[in-house]
């Protein structure tokens, strides 16, 4: 091979082997992910009066859409929990309908598998599910299961709205029917361990004939029942 020839594969290879470097770092700080972000936010960003707020806090309360993955969007809170926008909100400005919050308690919670879970925050998830998106036939309550199918470690309650498998659900065998969202942990418990789930995430949606359905699983039920993303983005998840 001539010394031209060498030099023209190595002006050829050397973009592709820098893209390859880069996408492998990437990876790499994907995986290491921050998974205490929720926690952070609850913990230093609720109060914005706070002396050295702006030191204090990395995500700071703003409502408005200029800055909208640099922020928290505050929508409600209590001395227990708080609502705050899902950052896929980001993704979906234009799009009205689109709806995807996160109630979180202000207690450190890691997740369903933490024996201090709080029981009111489905209600508390709930009743502002019924206001934002109004018809209780299209809400689903989600929580994920610990692991590779959540990113964070505090506990937060997916508010979204039902796509068509999980709109199937509601007819689904291995669903449990309760009365009171006061019972949905326990319920929850028992689902599990009826079907072999060491960790489990849950599913709660509105029962037609009265009450609450109470779906359990061990996989991303975010992305499998529920309109997770921008529908222009998530089509496939339908």
């Amino acid at each position: 091979m001539s010394i031209y020839t060498h030099q023209k594969v190595f002006r050829i290879l050397a973009p592709i082997s820098a893209l390859l470097i880069f996408a492998t770092m990437l990876s790499a700080c994907v995986a290491d992910g921050n998974r205490d972000v929720l926690w952070n936010i609850v913990t230093n960003c609720l109060d914005p009066t706070v002396a050295d707020y702006d030191k204090i806090c990395r995500w700071p309360i703003d409502n408005s859409a200029a800055a909208c993955r640099k922020t928290t969007g505050l929508w409600d809170k209590n001395d227990e929990f708080v609502i705050i926008r899902d950052r896929k909100m980001c993704d979906c400005l234009d799009n009205k309908s689109f709806i995807h919050r996160l109630a979180i308690p202000r207690t450190k919670v890691t997740g369903t598998e933490d024996p201090n879970r709080p029981v009111g925050i489905w209600q508390f998830a709930w009743d502002d599910a019924a206001k934002r998106i109004g018809n209780e036939a299209e809400i689903a309550l989600v929580v994920n299961p610990p692991g590779k199918n959540r990113s964070q470690d505090q506990l937060h309650v997916h508010i979204v709205r039902l796509n068509d498998a999980g709109r199937r659900l509601i007819d689904a065998p291995d669903v449990c029917s309760v009365m009171s969202l006061a019972d949905i942990w326990n319920t929850a418990d028992n689902l599990a361990k009826k079907k072999g789930f060491d960790y489990y995430g849950v599913l709660v949606a509105k029962n037609p004939a009265g009450g609450f359905i109470v779906f359990v699983n061990d996989r991303n039920l975010e992305y499998d029942y529920s309109i997770a993303e921008c529908p222009a983005a998530g089509e496939r998840r339908q």
